[in-house]
């Protein structure tokens, strides 16, 4: 046996027995590899969904308005439920969550702007400020919504007053929301008519109620808001959405699994569900929402706790707001829109930006992106028919292959953790012995390193409370570096948490893998039998962290061979 050096492979490396041929700057913005789970929009929905399902949500939803500043030490009721965002802030049951705060402005933009709201601005900034947590701050939410009339130049000014003011008010824990209805506008404006500059936005924000049915907008309208948002290089999330129409066994296939492809095509990292039942509410009863709580359900229920408890999602905890990155930066890149060399874009609707890259197919095809800034990780969501690699390079050198999975037919995310210098070409190129594949798209996602480590200085502040340990640092002494722990997402400073392989052996002449489990992330496992050329192999749990025991489908046909897990 012999410890891995290199900081993208975990554990040991462990030699086979004998064997026969028979024998995978945004503010506050999530790790890129989770969303943050928020659920509204009223007290009794937010209470109701945390007794049925045992799970307080990573944030809750809540209202006020600049006119009344009413619903934050008081309880508020429009006809839709009780609104009280203090029940929240205030009740040690909902610690280590966020805030998600509508600020209703319609009818009152032009009192902002001339300064008569001053007062109730200042209120609201004070009770975020004492709040003590981040509040996703959605200043006329729905603004271009026929519904709501909202002049757009009015609406800018106000919007640009309002973040003004509560900057300057020393507000520090607001993220400013800029919330599109995703539906057809008011007087058909193009969205951009209502953008307040990139200077005033921290997040896009989209509805998402009846597009996925074409009754109130479409498909093409959520997509548009989205590439939009990544145009502008700013983390997406989804701010209201309800399955309309009520639950039933059905509303999976047809609502929550549309919207889960929705997130994973536009990699959208919040998103907020209203578990409402609507026909109770006064406002809304009798206009076909219907009940739309997860927990009325079996079967909806079923499948919600599965998704909600997996990895991915963020929902209360201690590592919540250690995983909200205060400085994290954002480059969205469609594949398209890279340097071809050999390969060609093709239409594909179920690619991000509705284009995807082919043609990866013999070595030195391939597509090069340049990175506007810096990053240490990069998401490239592809397709694949097979298990394999596909070969990366930075500022055209060889850095490595990467690993990629059989993804069935649809895409798949890939998160690569590697120092990308700003103004960096990045390439992946099919080189010899590589696997083809069809590109969606790359995010880059870059974290403040004022030492220059390569470790985000919040992971590090999170993980060691000081900046004075270094990526090669190994304080808890389990084999494992602090960059690799970072990569694995494994604890640095316990020596119990790693991703390694633990042992090998042979049933029934198939070799099986017992691996150490980090859930949080994807690995392969590569095999060799001289440790020098190592080659991705298929195994009965590929790109599967959850699960310990995997058989190996293709072992080679030399009586010994070496194994190592490796995360991207």
């Amino acid at each position: 046996m012999s410890v891995c050096s290199a900081p993208a492979i975990a554990g040991l490396i462990l030699s086979a027995l004998a064997f026969s041929q028979s024998g995978s700057a945004s503010v506050m913005v999530p790790d890129v590899d989770r969303v943050l789970l928020v659920v509204g929009q009223n007290v009794e929905s937010v209470c109701g969904y945390t007794n049925a399902t045992g799970l307080v949500p990573g944030g809750v939803m809540s209202y006020t308005s600049t006119a009344g500043v009413e619903g934050l030490t008081s309880i508020a009721n429009y006809g839709s439920g009780n609104i009280d965002a203090g029940v929240f802030v205030n009740n040690p049951a909902y610690t280590n969550t966020v805030l998600q705060l509508g600020v209703w402005i319609n009818g009152d933009m032009g009192n902002i702007v001339s300064g008569l709201r001053d007062g109730n601005i200042d209120a609201i900034g004070n009770w975020i400020k004492n709040a003590n947590c981040p509040v996703y701050l959605r200043i006329g939410y729905e603004f271009d919504g026929p519904w709501n009339a909202l002049d757009p130049n009015q609406y800018v000014a106000a919007y640009q007053y309002m973040v003004n003011r509560l900057r300057s008010d020393n507000v520090t824990n607001a993220v400013y929301v800029w919330h599109s209805c995703a539906a057809p506008t008011y007087n058909g404006y193009p969205i951009s008519a209502w953008y307040p500059g990139d200077n005033y936005v921290d997040w896009v924000a989209i509805s998402v109620y009846q597009q996925f049915a074409g009754t109130l907008g479409t498909m093409a309208d959520l997509d548009n808001v989205c590439n939009y948002a990544k145009s502008k290089n700013k983390p997406i999330m989804i701010a209201e959405s309800t399955s309309y129409g009520g639950i039933s066994d059905a509303r999976w296939a047809n609502w929550f699994q549309p919207c889960l492809d929705l997130i994973h095509r536009h990699h959208i990292q919040l998103w907020s569900y209203i578990d409402a039942n609507w026909e109770a509410q006064p406002m809304f009863a009798g206009q076909g929402w219907g009940d739309c709580r997860v927990e009325t359900d079996p079967y909806i229920l079923s499948n919600w706790m599965a998704m909600a408890c997996s990895p991915c999602f963020l929902n209360q905890g201690r590592d919540v707001y250690p995983r909200l990155h205060a400085n994290a930066t954002n480059n969205f890149l469609e594949a398209e829109s890279g340097q071809m060399n050999g390969t060609f874009g093709f239409a594909d609707s179920a690619a991000s930006g509705g284009m995807a890259v082919s043609g990866f197919n013999s070595p030195g095809r391939s597509v090069t992106f340049t990175a506007s800034g810096t990053a240490q990780q990069f998401v490239l969501r592809y397709a694949s028919a097979n298990f394999g690699t596909i070969g990366l390079y930075v500022n055209s050198q060889p850095r490595r292959t990467l690993p990629v999975a059989a993804t069935s037919g649809g895409y798949q995310d890939l998160l690569v953790h590697e120092a990308i210098p700003a103004g960096a070409s990045v390439r992946i190129q099919f080189d010899s012995g590589d696997t083809a594949v069809n590109l969606d798209s790359i995010l880059f996602r870059g974290y403040a390193d004022a030492d220059q480590d390569g470790l985000p200085d919040d992971w590090e502040m999170w993980r060691f409370g000081t900046l004075g340990y270094g990526p090669n640092d190994d304080p808890d002494h389990d084999g494992n570096s602090n960059y690799a722990e970072w990569v694995e997402d494994t604890d640095p400073m316990d020596g119990n948490s790693a991703l390694c392989l633990n042992s090998l052996w042979m049933n029934s002449g198939t070799p099986m893998l017992n691996v150490c489990q980090s859930p949080s992330r994807d690995y392969f496992v590569e095999q060799s039998t001289d440790m020098k050329n190592w080659t991705v192999v298929p195994m009965s749990a590929q790109v599967n962290a959850a699960v310990a025991n995997a058989a190996i489908a293709n072992p080679p046909p030399s009586p010994k061979a070496y194994y190592r897990l490796v995360v991207p």
